[in-house]
């Protein structure tokens, strides 16, 4: 296989993980339950998913014959996402979504004080 082709070819892992990684931490920054998850793509296609785990992501990559692994790390002011698969490494970090227990429904507008009030 050339240069070119493997270069390419890493380059789109890289974009392919980047974008995972982006979904993982959008979905995490939605949940409220602080904490770690760790998220294992097995080379059969399979997932496993622990909350308990002291490994790294790549003994743990290397345990389950994986192609990616995510963990997510949910703090009260923060939520950091690490990510690896082969040789590519990316890690995000975000301030979770505020939660509003009651938002409005669909189709609704909600009533601002206007100048005449």
């Amino acid at each position: 296989m050339s240069l070119w082709i493997e270069r390419a070819a890493a380059k789109a892992r890289q974009r392919n993980l980047a974008r995972q990684t982006q979904s993982v931490l959008a979905v995490a920054q939605a949940s409220d339950d602080p904490g770690e998850l760790t998220i294992v793509l097995r080379g059969d296609g399979g997932l496993f998913i622990t909350t308990d785990s002291g490994w790294s992501l790549e003994r743990l990559m290397a345990e389950h014959q994986a192609r990616a692994a995510w963990r997510v790390q949910r703090e009260p002011r923060r939520v950091l996402v690490q990510a690896r698969a082969g040789g590519a490494r990316y890690c995000l970090e975000a301030r979770p979504h505020s939660f509003n227990p009651d938002p409005p429904h669909a189709g609704s507008a909600r009533l601002l004080p206007g100048a005449s009030d």
